[in-house]
Protein backbone atom coordinates (compact mmCIF):
# COMPACT_ATOMS: atom_id res chain seq x y z
CA UNK A 1 0.00 0.00 0.00
CA UNK A 2 1.52 3.27 -1.11
CA UNK A 3 1.55 6.45 0.92
CA UNK A 4 -0.34 8.24 -1.85
CA UNK A 5 -3.21 5.74 -1.60
CA UNK A 6 -3.41 6.25 2.16
CA UNK A 7 -3.32 10.02 1.82
CA UNK A 8 -6.00 9.92 -0.86
CA UNK A 9 -8.30 7.79 1.29
CA UNK A 10 -7.88 10.14 4.24
CA UNK A 11 -8.31 13.21 2.05
CA UNK A 12 -11.62 11.86 0.77
CA UNK A 13 -12.93 11.56 4.31
CA UNK A 14 -11.61 14.95 5.41
CA UNK A 15 -13.27 16.55 2.39
CA UNK A 16 -16.65 15.58 3.85
CA UNK A 17 -16.02 17.18 7.25
CA UNK A 18 -17.25 20.69 6.32
CA UNK A 19 -20.68 19.26 5.53
CA UNK A 20 -20.97 17.64 8.96
CA UNK A 21 -23.04 19.75 11.36
CA UNK A 22 -24.64 17.42 13.89
CA UNK A 23 -23.43 14.61 16.17
CA UNK A 24 -25.42 12.10 14.13
CA UNK A 25 -23.79 13.24 10.90
CA UNK A 26 -20.37 13.19 12.55
CA UNK A 27 -20.99 9.65 13.84
CA UNK A 28 -21.97 8.59 10.33
CA UNK A 29 -18.75 10.05 8.92
CA UNK A 30 -16.70 8.25 11.58
CA UNK A 31 -18.41 4.97 10.70
CA UNK A 32 -17.61 5.61 7.04
CA UNK A 33 -13.95 6.27 7.87
CA UNK A 34 -13.67 3.00 9.78
CA UNK A 35 -14.66 1.02 6.69
CA UNK A 36 -12.90 3.13 4.04
CA UNK A 37 -10.43 0.92 2.12
CA UNK A 38 -6.72 1.74 2.48
CA UNK A 39 -7.36 4.08 5.41
CA UNK A 40 -5.32 2.84 8.39
CA UNK A 41 -4.40 6.07 10.19
CA UNK A 42 -6.91 8.09 12.18
CA UNK A 43 -4.93 10.55 14.30
CA UNK A 44 -5.59 13.35 11.83
CA UNK A 45 -9.32 12.85 12.27
CA UNK A 46 -8.85 13.01 16.03
CA UNK A 47 -7.09 16.35 15.52
CA UNK A 48 -9.79 17.68 13.18
CA UNK A 49 -11.44 20.46 15.21
CA UNK A 50 -14.60 20.76 13.04
CA UNK A 51 -15.25 17.02 13.34
CA UNK A 52 -14.69 17.06 17.10
CA UNK A 53 -16.96 20.05 17.43
CA UNK A 54 -19.70 18.24 15.50
CA UNK A 55 -19.27 15.29 17.86
CA UNK A 56 -19.80 17.69 20.75
CA UNK A 57 -16.24 17.46 22.00
CA UNK A 58 -14.54 20.84 22.02
CA UNK A 59 -11.23 20.10 23.70
CA UNK A 60 -8.69 18.62 21.28
CA UNK A 61 -6.05 18.81 24.02
CA UNK A 62 -7.78 15.93 25.75
CA UNK A 63 -7.87 13.57 22.79
CA UNK A 64 -5.80 10.92 24.56
CA UNK A 65 -8.76 10.12 26.80
CA UNK A 66 -11.39 7.44 26.34
CA UNK A 67 -14.66 8.73 27.73
CA UNK A 68 -16.89 6.47 29.80
CA UNK A 69 -20.29 7.30 31.19
CA UNK A 70 -19.35 5.73 34.51
CA UNK A 71 -15.97 7.25 35.28
CA UNK A 72 -16.86 10.88 35.89
CA UNK A 73 -14.62 13.92 35.53
CA UNK A 74 -11.58 12.69 37.43
CA UNK A 75 -9.52 11.27 34.52
CA UNK A 76 -10.41 14.02 32.08
CA UNK A 77 -8.08 16.72 30.86
CA UNK A 78 -8.53 20.34 31.80
CA UNK A 79 -11.58 21.92 30.18
CA UNK A 80 -12.73 18.57 28.82
CA UNK A 81 -16.39 17.60 29.20
CA UNK A 82 -17.07 16.33 32.71
CA UNK A 83 -19.88 14.06 31.59
CA UNK A 84 -21.30 12.47 28.50
CA UNK A 85 -21.27 14.27 25.16
CA UNK A 86 -23.26 13.35 22.07
CA UNK A 87 -20.51 11.82 19.95
CA UNK A 88 -18.58 10.16 22.77
CA UNK A 89 -18.91 6.59 21.47
CA UNK A 90 -17.88 7.55 17.93
CA UNK A 91 -14.97 9.54 19.31
CA UNK A 92 -13.81 6.50 21.27
CA UNK A 93 -14.09 4.36 18.14
CA UNK A 94 -11.73 6.73 16.36
CA UNK A 95 -9.28 6.33 19.21
CA UNK A 96 -9.65 2.55 19.10
CA UNK A 97 -8.77 2.46 15.41
CA UNK A 98 -5.93 4.93 15.88
CA UNK A 99 -4.22 3.27 18.84
CA UNK A 100 -6.17 0.22 20.03
CA UNK A 101 -6.43 -3.45 19.09
CA UNK A 102 -9.06 -6.04 18.37
CA UNK A 103 -8.57 -7.41 21.88
CA UNK A 104 -9.44 -4.03 23.38
CA UNK A 105 -12.71 -4.02 21.46
CA UNK A 106 -13.60 -7.63 22.28
CA UNK A 107 -12.96 -7.14 26.01
CA UNK A 108 -14.99 -3.94 26.23
CA UNK A 109 -17.84 -5.18 24.06
CA UNK A 110 -18.10 -8.42 26.04
CA UNK A 111 -17.91 -6.86 29.49
CA UNK A 112 -19.74 -3.56 29.13
CA UNK A 113 -21.32 -3.08 25.70
CA UNK A 114 -22.42 0.46 25.05
CA UNK A 115 -20.20 1.94 27.75
CA UNK A 116 -17.11 2.76 25.74
CA UNK A 117 -18.12 1.83 22.20
CA UNK A 118 -21.53 1.52 20.51
CA UNK A 119 -23.53 -1.44 21.77
CA UNK A 120 -24.25 -2.73 18.27
CA UNK A 121 -21.41 -4.79 16.80
CA UNK A 122 -19.09 -3.14 14.31
CA UNK A 123 -19.66 -4.02 10.64
CA UNK A 124 -17.50 -6.82 9.29
CA UNK A 125 -15.44 -4.39 7.18
CA UNK A 126 -14.50 -2.45 10.32
CA UNK A 127 -13.70 -5.65 12.24
CA UNK A 128 -11.53 -6.76 9.34
CA UNK A 129 -9.60 -3.49 9.42
CA UNK A 130 -9.21 -3.65 13.20
CA UNK A 131 -7.66 -7.10 12.84
CA UNK A 132 -5.23 -5.71 10.26
CA UNK A 133 -4.32 -2.89 12.63
CA UNK A 134 -3.85 -5.41 15.44
CA UNK A 135 -1.33 -7.33 13.33
CA UNK A 136 0.60 -4.08 12.86
CA UNK A 137 0.59 -3.44 16.61
CA UNK A 138 1.78 -6.97 17.40
CA UNK A 139 4.49 -6.87 14.75
CA UNK A 140 5.68 -3.45 15.86
CA UNK A 141 5.78 -4.34 19.56
CA UNK A 142 7.13 -7.87 19.26
CA UNK A 143 9.58 -7.57 16.39
CA UNK A 144 11.25 -4.43 17.71
CA UNK A 145 11.90 -6.00 21.11
CA UNK A 146 12.65 -9.62 20.23
CA UNK A 147 13.94 -9.66 16.70
CA UNK A 148 12.22 -9.76 13.34
CA UNK A 149 10.20 -12.94 13.88
CA UNK A 150 6.71 -12.96 15.40
CA UNK A 151 5.45 -16.37 16.59
CA UNK A 152 2.07 -17.54 15.34
CA UNK A 153 1.02 -18.13 18.94
CA UNK A 154 1.42 -14.42 19.72
CA UNK A 155 -0.63 -13.43 16.69
CA UNK A 156 -3.32 -16.02 17.43
CA UNK A 157 -3.63 -14.75 21.00
CA UNK A 158 -3.98 -11.16 19.80
CA UNK A 159 -6.76 -12.19 17.40
CA UNK A 160 -8.91 -13.53 20.25
CA UNK A 161 -10.33 -16.55 18.49
CA UNK A 162 -10.77 -14.92 15.10
CA UNK A 163 -9.09 -17.91 13.44
CA UNK A 164 -9.75 -21.54 14.28
CA UNK A 165 -6.54 -22.82 12.70
CA UNK A 166 -3.04 -21.63 11.93
CA UNK A 167 -3.79 -22.09 8.24
CA UNK A 168 -6.56 -19.47 8.53
CA UNK A 169 -4.15 -17.11 10.26
CA UNK A 170 -1.57 -17.62 7.51
CA UNK A 171 -4.19 -16.92 4.85
CA UNK A 172 -5.13 -13.68 6.60
CA UNK A 173 -1.49 -12.60 6.92
CA UNK A 174 -0.80 -13.25 3.25
CA UNK A 175 -4.04 -12.08 1.63
CA UNK A 176 -5.06 -9.24 3.93
CA UNK A 177 -1.77 -7.93 5.30
CA UNK A 178 1.01 -8.71 2.82
CA UNK A 179 -0.99 -8.26 -0.39
CA UNK A 180 -2.47 -5.09 1.11
CA UNK A 181 1.04 -3.69 1.53
CA UNK A 182 0.80 -3.46 5.31
CA UNK A 183 3.49 -6.05 6.07
CA UNK A 184 6.48 -7.22 4.06
CA UNK A 185 7.99 -10.56 4.98
CA UNK A 186 7.46 -14.29 4.69
CA UNK A 187 5.84 -17.12 6.59
CA UNK A 188 8.09 -19.69 8.22
CA UNK A 189 5.79 -22.68 8.62
CA UNK A 190 8.50 -24.89 10.10
CA UNK A 191 9.24 -22.42 12.89
CA UNK A 192 5.59 -21.28 13.06
CA UNK A 193 6.35 -17.58 12.82
CA UNK A 194 6.08 -14.52 10.62
CA UNK A 195 9.48 -13.18 9.55
CA UNK A 196 9.04 -9.44 9.12
CA UNK A 197 11.09 -7.31 6.76
CA UNK A 198 9.06 -4.12 7.22
CA UNK A 199 5.60 -2.96 8.16
CA UNK A 200 3.36 0.09 8.15
CA UNK A 201 3.43 1.83 11.52
CA UNK A 202 0.33 2.95 13.31
CA UNK A 203 -0.52 6.36 14.72
CA UNK A 204 1.62 7.49 17.63
CA UNK A 205 -0.50 7.80 20.74
CA UNK A 206 -0.11 11.18 22.49
CA UNK A 207 0.90 9.80 25.88
CA UNK A 208 4.17 9.69 27.77
CA UNK A 209 4.41 5.90 27.72
CA UNK A 210 4.27 5.66 23.95
CA UNK A 211 6.75 8.48 23.46
CA UNK A 212 9.11 6.95 26.03
CA UNK A 213 8.92 3.59 24.24
CA UNK A 214 9.66 5.26 20.91
CA UNK A 215 12.60 7.11 22.43
CA UNK A 216 13.95 3.85 23.84
CA UNK A 217 13.68 2.14 20.46
CA UNK A 218 15.39 5.02 18.73
CA UNK A 219 18.18 4.90 21.33
CA UNK A 220 18.67 1.17 20.68
CA UNK A 221 18.68 1.77 16.94
CA UNK A 222 21.21 4.58 17.34
CA UNK A 223 23.44 2.33 19.45
CA UNK A 224 23.33 -0.44 16.84
CA UNK A 225 23.98 2.04 14.05
CA UNK A 226 26.93 3.52 15.90
CA UNK A 227 28.29 0.02 16.42
CA UNK A 228 28.08 -0.64 12.68
CA UNK A 229 29.82 2.65 11.93
CA UNK A 230 32.58 1.83 14.44
CA UNK A 231 33.07 -1.61 12.88
CA UNK A 232 33.25 -0.11 9.40
CA UNK A 233 35.75 2.50 10.59
CA UNK A 234 37.91 -0.20 12.19
CA UNK A 235 37.76 -2.31 9.04
CA UNK A 236 38.72 0.71 6.95
CA UNK A 237 41.77 1.38 9.11
CA UNK A 238 42.79 -2.27 8.95
CA UNK A 239 42.33 -2.30 5.18
CA UNK A 240 44.43 0.83 4.71
CA UNK A 241 47.13 -0.60 6.97
CA UNK A 242 47.15 -3.85 4.99
CA UNK A 243 47.31 -1.92 1.72
CA UNK A 244 50.22 0.18 3.01
CA UNK A 245 52.06 -2.91 4.19
CA UNK A 246 51.42 -4.67 0.88
CA UNK A 247 52.69 -1.67 -1.08
CA UNK A 248 55.78 -1.45 1.13
CA UNK A 249 56.46 -5.17 0.73
CA UNK A 250 56.03 -4.92 -3.04
CA UNK A 251 58.45 -1.97 -3.16
CA UNK A 252 61.05 -3.86 -1.12
CA UNK A 253 60.64 -6.92 -3.29
CA UNK A 254 61.01 -4.90 -6.49
CA UNK A 255 64.12 -3.22 -5.08
CA UNK A 256 65.61 -6.59 -4.12
CA UNK A 257 64.91 -8.01 -7.57
CA UNK A 258 66.51 -5.01 -9.24
CA UNK A 259 69.56 -5.28 -6.97
CA UNK A 260 69.83 -8.98 -7.79
CA UNK A 261 69.68 -8.29 -11.49
CA UNK A 262 72.31 -5.59 -11.20
CA UNK A 263 74.52 -7.95 -9.22
CA UNK A 264 74.01 -10.70 -11.78
CA UNK A 265 74.98 -8.43 -14.64
CA UNK A 266 78.01 -7.24 -12.68
CA UNK A 267 79.11 -10.83 -12.07
CA UNK A 268 78.55 -11.71 -15.70
CA UNK A 269 80.77 -8.90 -16.89
CA UNK A 270 83.50 -9.58 -14.31
CA UNK A 271 84.16 -13.12 -15.49
CA UNK A 272 83.33 -14.93 -12.24
CA UNK A 273 83.37 -18.63 -13.09
CA UNK A 274 80.45 -19.47 -10.82
CA UNK A 275 78.21 -16.85 -12.32
CA UNK A 276 75.31 -19.18 -12.98
CA UNK A 277 75.27 -20.44 -9.40
CA UNK A 278 75.35 -16.95 -7.97
CA UNK A 279 72.69 -15.76 -10.38
CA UNK A 280 70.50 -18.70 -9.47
CA UNK A 281 70.81 -17.95 -5.76
CA UNK A 282 69.88 -14.36 -6.44
CA UNK A 283 66.78 -15.47 -8.25
CA UNK A 284 67.93 -13.84 -11.48
CA UNK A 285 70.03 -14.73 -14.44
CA UNK A 286 67.24 -16.02 -16.61
CA UNK A 287 68.01 -14.99 -20.11
CA UNK A 288 71.45 -13.64 -19.20
CA UNK A 289 73.30 -16.83 -20.12
CA UNK A 290 76.77 -17.97 -19.09
CA UNK A 291 79.53 -15.85 -20.62
CA UNK A 292 81.57 -17.64 -23.25
CA UNK A 293 85.20 -18.36 -22.41
CA UNK A 294 88.30 -18.72 -24.53
CA UNK A 295 91.33 -20.86 -24.00
CA UNK A 296 92.65 -20.88 -20.44
CA UNK A 297 89.31 -19.80 -18.99
CA UNK A 298 89.62 -16.24 -20.18
CA UNK A 299 86.22 -14.77 -21.06
CA UNK A 300 85.69 -14.36 -24.74
CA UNK A 301 84.33 -10.94 -25.59
CA UNK A 302 82.43 -10.27 -28.70
CA UNK A 303 84.16 -8.05 -31.19
CA UNK A 304 81.08 -7.47 -33.19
Amino acid sequence: MSGSQTSSALANVLALVPSVRTPAAAASLVAQALTTPRLHHFAELLDCAPLLSALGYNNPAGRSILFRTDEGPAPLAANAPTGDFPGRLSYNLLKLFAYGTYGDYVDEHANAPGTLYPAEPLPEAAIHKLRQLTVLSVVDAHASDRGRSVPYDVLMAAMRGSFATVRQLEAFLVNECMYAGLVTGQLDQERRCLDVASCVHRDLAPDGKTLASLEERLARWLKKTQGVFNTLATNEVQLKTAQTQAASHAARQASAVQQARNAARSLASSGVDDYEGVAHLLGTGAGLGRPKRGRGGVPKHSTG
